[in-house]
């Protein structure tokens, strides 16, 4: 990844506006689209101006620092790169997942959305056919075999949800990860203070940080609640060849789609697909 790249991920993330970056870091926006698209690289000055003003912790700013080292490296260097083999840490999660979770409703309805980790950060979005309804900004933690989110939505700290994972296939290799999400809204007329609820949950792993822009509209696109007839294709097309995918949810040639169903299924009769509580 570039630092460029990195650049745009984290704009797009945080849903700000070169113009809004530029009164913030008072760097002229020229000089940030310049930056943005790879046709400017950053001095010091510029890095140390962008961690301030986008929150980067200390990892992440010192990240961003050797991905503008290796822009400045001649191009045999940066090829060499490119060509190394990817080494897999603690950070194996790290990337675009997408979701499929049972509802907080007893419609039996599945709702499908997009999920990034990066290092011990997570974000979670809801996008309802292209249109973003919610976002959800937290941490990750790794136990063992698990990975454990916690994570609240950004309106107001209304919504809380945690999610305990497990991986499907290889814990260092992953390629699906399977568990629970629970969530805890007020929003609920019946339940005025608190309603907790949980679901079942599947998710994919469907690219690294650099996920161009337009497959992640396009993922963006397919997201939404579907009935189970209509939830579609699990692994969406633009995303290329997902034969470790497909395996890994359907050892027996089951259809993926019907994979995902069976992972998400709360074991509960077909018209109460949700675990409620009655307030705390």
């Amino acid at each position: 990844m570039s630092f460029a790249v990195a650049f745009d991920l984290a704009l797009r993330s945080a849903d700000r506006s070169l113009i809004d970056l530029a009164a913030q870091t008072r760097l002229p926006a020229s000089t940030l689209s310049r930056l943005r698209t790879g046709r400017r690289l950053p001095t010091e000055a510029h890095l140390a101006a962008l961690a301030e003003a986008l929150r980067l912790s200390a990892d992440e700013a010192a990240r961003w620092r050797d991905l503008a080292l290796v822009d400045r490296a001649p191009a045999p260097v940066r090829e060499r790169l490119r060509q190394a083999p990817a080494v897999r840490g603690e950070g194996f999660h790290d990337g675009w997942w997408i979701g499929y979770c049972r509802t907080f409703r007893d419609d039996g309805g599945v709702a499908r959305f997009l999920v990034r980790f990066h290092g011990d950060h997570v974000l979670v979005q809801v996008h309802d056919r292209g249109v973003l309804q919610m976002r959800y900004p937290g941490t990750c933690e790794t136990f063992g075999e698990s990975l454990f989110v916690r994570a609240t939505d950004d309106r107001g700290g209304s919504e809380h949800l945690q999610i305990v994972l497990h991986s499907l296939s290889a814990f260092r290799e992953p390629t699906v990860l399977h568990g629970v999400v629970c969530g805890v809204t007020p929003r609920d007329l019946a339940h005025p203070v608190s309603l907790p609820c949980a679901a079942r949950v599947v998710l994919l792993h469907a690219g690294d940080l650099a996920l161009p822009a337009a497959p992640l509209r396009s993922l963006q696109g397919r997201c939404g609640t579907f009935a189970p007839e209509d939830l579609g294709e699990v692994w969406p097309e633009v995303l290329g060849d997902a034969t470790a995918i497909r395996r890994a949810l359907a050892p027996a040639a089951a259809d993926p789609t019907t994979a995902v169903l069976r992972l998400t299924d709360n074991h509960l009769p077909i018209d109460r697909h949700v675990l409620r509580a009655g307030g705390l």
